[in-house]
């Protein structure tokens, strides 16, 4: 009875805590990129490349927001079009192995 305590909450507790320094490490590791994470690429881009006025701030925000609202439907019409596309093969897999079984 006692072993059966141990395995299950001792050993688990193992695990838990292996968890917790890999979420502590991921936690670590963006707060010593935070720097990197300050601004969008498109934003930063265009302060480094503007000179003497801000110009290309105004395009930077454009592009980046742009991009940024495009995303979400790529992605979620990509993922759409990839599971039609395995509906498609398997319907045509299964009738084509239907058609070889009725040709028997």
């Amino acid at each position: 009875m006692l072993s059966r305590f141990k395995q299950r909450y001792l050993c688990g507790s193992v695990r838990r805590s292996g968890s917790k320094a890999l979420v502590a490490a991921a936690v670590l590791a963006v707060w010593l990129m935070a720097t990197d994470v300050w601004a969008c690429p498109m934003c930063k881009a265009a302060l480094g490349s503007s000179g003497r006025g801000h110009g290309d701030l105004v395009g930077g925000f454009f592009w980046s927001i742009l991009f940024m609202l495009s995303m979400p439907f790529l992605i979620l019409g990509g993922l759409s079009a990839y599971m039609y596309w395995l509906v498609r093969q398997a319907r045509r897999t299964a009738a084509h192995r239907d058609d070889t079984l009725s040709g028997d």
